[in-house]
């Protein structure tokens, strides 16, 4: 046993020795910082490889956004062309009634005067008959029934104004 505690002793005083377990604590060290600094790197890369896959998703969105934004640019366009050319067929339809009804207003002003020109010379025509049916009073049966005729003749033609009036009236409201 002696043996024992005096390698130990020399062992432990032994420049050698204590060199030796110096750089076994240092290589030791060394290893511990390697492997510290390999977990770190395996760290990194991991993170990388997250930050890459994060990456290409985000850039998949931005592409798909814009996609999304030119299809809806598109429709956008689409729609405003439709609004542009439904106005441009209300305002040429605006147009062509505006000119519709002036046409019509022409033409029933027309009728208007035509049948205030027939009344007030079918006025006319009566006065005179009655004047000279108070001058002579024999062709008083005469003047009757040729004041008859004009009274018939008078009444179509009102009959005929009202028809065509109303004709106009119904072809305004279509």
């Amino acid at each position: 046993m002696e043996d024992n505690s005096r390698r130990k002793c020399k062992t432990a005083v032994n420049p050698v020795t204590k060199r030796l377990r110096e750089q076994i604590k240092s290589l030791e060290r060394r290893i511990s910082e390697l492997n510290q600094k390999a977990n770190e790197h395996h760290k990194s890369l991991r993170m990388k490889a997250e930050a890459e896959k994060k990456c290409a998703r985000l850039t998949a969105e931005i592409a798909a956004d814009k996609r999304r934004r030119a299809y809806l640019q598109k429709k956008l366009k689409e729609a405003s062309d439709e609004i542009r050319a439904e106005k441009k067929a209300a305002q040429q339809y605006a147009a062509r009634m505006m000119k519709d009804s002036r046409k019509l207003k022409l033409e029933l002003s027309k009728i208007k005067l035509c049948l205030n020109g027939r009344s007030t010379r079918l006025l006319q025509k009566k006065r005179v008959e009655q004047l000279r049916s108070v001058s002579s009073a024999s062709g008083e049966a005469e003047m009757k029934e040729s004041m008859k005729q004009e009274l018939e003749c008078w009444i179509e033609r009102e009959i005929e104004c009202s028809i065509i009036k109303s004709q106009i009236c119904e072809y305004k409201s279509q």
